[in-house]
């Protein structure tokens, strides 16, 4: 193995290192409510970064019988080559901007990671993109 192989495995977390980082993030918050907090700053960081000259606009639907949270807005959308790598564990496209009000890439995490169930439909003029997680 050349030393450069060797590097590379270095920077490349283990399946163990993964999972207590999740569970870091799991661990970070407290109450039943974080998880709406943390899909709602994503739409407003959404809106805040889109070039369009319509007012933002989110959507809120909450199904206690279906144990179901949906939210829509009108923000920028993510473009559907970054969707896959935006849902990695350590990932985030929103350091360095002062804009935004999260930073840290991990609300997304915890929403699926908490969810039996997560779906992302996003898109951009480039195109859209659908992802769906089951019993993160």
């Amino acid at each position: 193995m050349g030393v450069s192989e060797i590097f590379l495995d270095f920077l490349v977390p283990t399946l163990n290192q993964i999972r207590q980082s999740i569970r870091g993030i799991d661990d970070s918050y407290n109450n039943f409510w974080d998880i709406l907090a943390e899909l709602v700053q994503n739409a407003v960081d959404a809106i805040r970064r889109s070039t369009a000259s319509s007012p933002g606009k989110i959507e809120l639907h909450i199904d206690c019988q279906q144990h179901a949270i949906s939210i829509r807005d009108n923000g920028c959308g993510i473009a559907p080559e970054k969707l896959i790598e935006l849902l990695r564990p350590f990932s985030t496209d929103k350091s360095d901007d002062e804009n935004q009000i999260g930073e840290k890439g991990v609300g997304l995490k915890f929403a699926y990671f908490q969810s039996s169930f997560f779906s992302i439909h996003t898109g951009t003029e480039l195109g859209s993109a659908k992802a769906e997680i089951h019993d993160a």
